[in-house]
Formats: C-alpha cells, sequence, structure tokens
C-alpha cells in the first residue's frame, strides 16, 4: 500500500502491488512486477491473455506470454510463432521501451507459452490467478529459454 498523496494523508492508501511478486535485477534494482505486468498487457492487447514477468537476479527484465487470440493464430504445429506474430509482438514491446525509462521498467525479451497453464500443477490457483512463483519453477527450462540469445523462440528487442 501506498499514501495516494503523501502530502495529505487524508485522501487514503491505495493498493501497490504484491511485494511477493517484486525481484532485483542483477544491478540490486527492483521491479515492480505487478505494475510492469499491467502495462505489458496493456501494451500486446490481444497478442497476451496474461503475462509473467521475469528476470530475477539477471541483466534484464523479459516475460513469458500466456497468449492471447492473436498469438494463437501466429503459431505453428510446434506451438512456435509464426514470424509475422512474433514482428508484431516485438514492434510493440519495441513502441513501449521507446517511451520507457529504467531497466527495471523496460522489459527487452519475451517468449510465448506454447502449452496452456496447467491448474493440475498448481500454476493456477482456485480463483483463476495465476500462481507466478509455482510457474516460473515449472517452467525454469523456458526462463532459461527466454535468456538465449541464440533460442529463435525468443523475442528480443
Amino acid at each position: 500500500m501506498r499514501f495516494v498523496d503523501s502530502e495529505v494523508m487524508e485522501r487514503g492508501l491505495q493498493f501497490d502491488g504484491r511485494l511477493s511478486e517484486d525481484f532485483k535485477l542483477s544491478t540490486g534494482t527492483w521491479v515492480h512486477a505487478a505494475q510492469l505486468r499491467l502495462e505489458m498487457l496493456t501494451c500486446l492487447g490481444p497478442f497476451a491473455q496474461d503475462v509473467v514477468v521475469c528476470g530475477h537476479g539477471r541483466d534484464e527484465v523479459g516475460i513469458l506470454i500466456v497468449p492471447g487470440p492473436e498469438a494463437r493464430d501466429g503459431t505453428n504445429e510446434n506451438g512456435a510463432l509464426r514470424s509475422t506474430g512474433a514482428e508484431r509482438i516485438r514492434e510493440r514491446m519495441h513502441d513501449i521501451a521507446s517511451v520507457t525509462t529504467g531497466s527495471a521498467r523496460t522489459v527487452v525479451r519475451a517468449l510465448v507459452l506454447a502449452d496452456p497453464l496447467d491448474m493440475g500443477a498448481g500454476e493456477v490457483t482456485a480463483k483463476g490467478n495465476i500462481n507466478f512463483a509455482r510457474l516460473l519453477e515449472r517452467r525454469a527450462d523456458l526462463v532459461e529459454r527466454l535468456y538465449d540469445d541464440t533460442d529463435p523462440a525468443s523475442i528480443v528487442i
């Protein structure tokens, strides 16, 4: 929580993200994942049903994209994003990165998930929310791919 207006505390408090989702980059800079997630959802529109912000202990912020209808239409039989879909996501990410300042607020890489979220494995809660910690744990191999500059499925801007 934080004050709506630090000068006029009577205006009340507002939600300021979940601390458990926040993390530090290798530089020691804090990334406020909840706010960044909302910004990326707005930026990516129909390409993303949801996003998971990654980068704990890394040099850059990345996202895993739970595909929306536009991204699903742009995948091949192996789940890899076709070049036109990847290019459109890259363009949108580049647009937002061009007006964003700071390493903690700039997403520079993305990977679209080919497999749906697994409620039985704990990636989704009973309320339908993503369990970010569990998803990142189960899909650690995808996070590694996200930061592998030689992986053709990784979208880097």
